[in-house]
C-alpha cells in the first residue's frame, strides 16, 4: 500500500512589510538592548530590521531612492546596503538609527548585486559598475571605511556584447587564501574570476537566457564548490567547481517557468528557489532531487534566504516575508 508524502507545513511567520520585498539578511544587530536578527530590504528603498521574538520592526532605514538590491549584516552594528539607484552604503548602528560611513558608486538601473568577502586583515567588496559587464573591486579596511590607497581593480568580460550586463556575483575563498568571483551574466554565461589577477580562470554557456538567480556553497571535498543557478525557463542547474573549472553537474525542471531567488542551506546540503509562480521548492544540492514546495505566497517570491539555525525566509512582490521550519536543526 503507498503512502501519502505528508502535506508541506504552513509558514510559522509573516511578516507584512508593506512594500515588495526585495532583499532579506539574517544578522545579529543590538538595539535598545533587544536583539534583532533580521534585515528586509524594500522597493520603495526602505530597510527594516526585525525583532523576531516579537515580530516587529525595531528600526527603518531610509536607505535608497529606489528598489534596494542587497543587504548584509557582515559584522555586529555594520550594515552593507544597494540601492538601484547607483549606489553602495555602508552604516554604523548609532543606538537607535544609523550613521552612512561611506558609499561606493555602483550601476544604475540593473539587477546585479554586489558581493562581499572577509579576508585577514580587510574586505574585498566587488560591485557593478556602469560599463557594460565589468565589477570593481574595492578594498574595504576592517572599520569598514575605504582604502583610500588602493586602487580598485576591474574584471572586464571579453567580449562584452556577448556577455551582457552582470546579473548575479558571488565571491567565496579557494583553499582559504585565493579570492574568487563567480559572475551570471545577461547572456545566460557564468564566468569563474581570480580576484587578484583579474583573469578570467573559466566561462561557459549555462543558460539559454539572462541567468536570474545564483548562490555557491563548498562541497565535502576539499577545493570543491558547487554553484546553482535559474532563468527565466523551468530548468534549474547546479555547477562544479574544481581546479578553477566550471563543470556541469545537474539539471531539474520546474512546474512554471521563472526562478527568481536562490539560497543554500547553511551546511550546503539544500538548496531553496522562490519562482514567480509564488513557490519556494527545495532541492538536494548534491543531486537536485525534489524536497519539498511551499505555497503561501500570491505573487512572486524575490529573495530566500536561511538563518544560522537553518530556518527559511521567504520575502515576495506580495509584501508579505514568511518563515518556514522545514528541515532545520532540531
Amino acid at each position: 500500500m503507498n503512502r501519502r508524502a505528508p502535506p508541506p507545513p504552513d509558514p510559522v511567520m509573516e511578516l507584512c512589510g508593506s512594500s515588495p520585498v526585495t532583499c532579506l539578511a539574517f544578522g545579529d544587530v543590538v538595539f535598545a538592548h533587544k536583539k534583532s536578527t533580521f534585515f528586509s530590504g524594500h522597493q520603495n528603498g526602505k530597510i527594516l530590521c526585525w525583532n523576531l521574538t516579537s515580530q516587529r520592526v525595531l528600526t527603518q532605514l531610509e536607505a535608497h531612492s529606489e528598489t534596494v538590491l542587497w543587504v548584509i549584516n557582515p559584522k555586529e552594528n555594520i550594515l552593507i546596503s544597494q540601492g538601484r539607484e547607483g549606489l553602495l552604503k555602508v552604516w554604523a548602528a548609532d543606538q537607535s538609527n544609523w550613521k552612512l560611513l561611506c558609499t561606493v558608486p555602483t550601476a544604475a538601473f540593473i539587477f546585479c548585486n554586489s558581493s562581499l568577502l572577509s579576508l585577514a586583515k580587510h574586505y574585498m567588496l566587488s560591485v557593478p559598475v556602469e560599463d557594460s559587464g565589468i565589477i570593481s573591486v574595492h578594498c574595504l579596511l576592517n572599520d569598514f571605511t575605504l582604502d583610500s590607497e588602493q586602487i580598485p581593480q576591474r574584471l572586464t568580460p571579453a567580449p562584452q556584447r556577448e556577455h551582457g550586463m552582470c546579473m548575479k556575483t558571488c565571491s567565496f575563498l579557494l583553499n582559504d587564501q585565493s579570492p574568487r568571483l563567480l559572475v551570471a551574466y545577461e547572456g545566460g554565461s557564468l564566468i569563474l574570476w581570480d580576484i587578484l589577477l583579474c583573469v578570467a580562470l573559466s566561462k561557459l554557456k549555462a543558460h539559454p537566457e539572462s541567468i536570474m538567480c545564483l548562490d555557491i556553497c563548498a562541497t565535502k571535498e576539499t577545493g570543491v564548490f558547487r554553484a546553482t543557478s535559474g532563468s527565466v525557463d523551468t530548468d534549474l542547474k547546479s555547477w562544479l567547481i574544481s581546479e578553477d573549472t566550471l563543470t556541469q553537474d545537474r539539471t531539474v525542471s520546474v512546474t512554471n517557468p521563472g526562478l527568481g531567488s536562490l539560497a543554500y542551506r547553511r551546511d550546503g546540503r539544500i538548496v531553496a528557489s522562490g519562482g514567480w509562480d509564488g513557490l519556494c521548492r527545495m532541492f538536494t544540492s548534491a543531486k537536485l532531487r525534489p524536497l519539498v514546495v511551499l505555497s503561501h505566497h500570491k505573487e512572486s517570491v524575490q529573495c530566500v534566504a536561511f538563518s544560522e539555525e537553518n530556518r527559511l525566509a521567504a520575502g515576495s512582490k506580495d509584501g508579505y516575508i514568511t518563515m518556514w521550519d522545514v528541515y532545520v536543526n532540531k
